[in-house]
């Protein structure tokens, strides 16, 4: 778990480093699709799910990093933080959304 909390702080870094969001819709579906055990909980999700769709022109920058955070954490604790990090890897800067400067 140790290592797994380590590629997830690899991984902010990273994102921090470029000013990237959070992937942009088709991927960050793809992100969710590789997270196991979704289940319904009470309206919602759990995790919840990727601000996409109607959600991503009703949400703010910080809520779409926020809830792609919840995500990769989400990740870490069902063991899939490698698929989900060898995927991100694979992704190019176009694929992301960038904070404004």
């Amino acid at each position: 778990m140790h290592q797994h909390k380590d590629m997830l702080a690899d991984i902010i870094s990273h994102m921090e480093g470029h000013r990237y969001i959070c992937p942009i819709p088709q991927s960050w579906q793809h992100v969710y699709s590789l997270l196991p055990g979704k289940k319904r909980v009470a309206a919602g999700f759990d995790p919840p799910v990727p601000l996409i769709l109607g959600a991503w022109g009703h949400t703010n920058d910080q809520e779409k990093r926020q809830r792609f955070q919840i995500h990769l954490e989400y990740a870490v604790k069902n063991n899939v933080v490698n698929d989900v990090c060898d995927y991100l890897a694979g992704l190019s800067a176009g694929e992301w959304l960038h904070e404004e400067k």
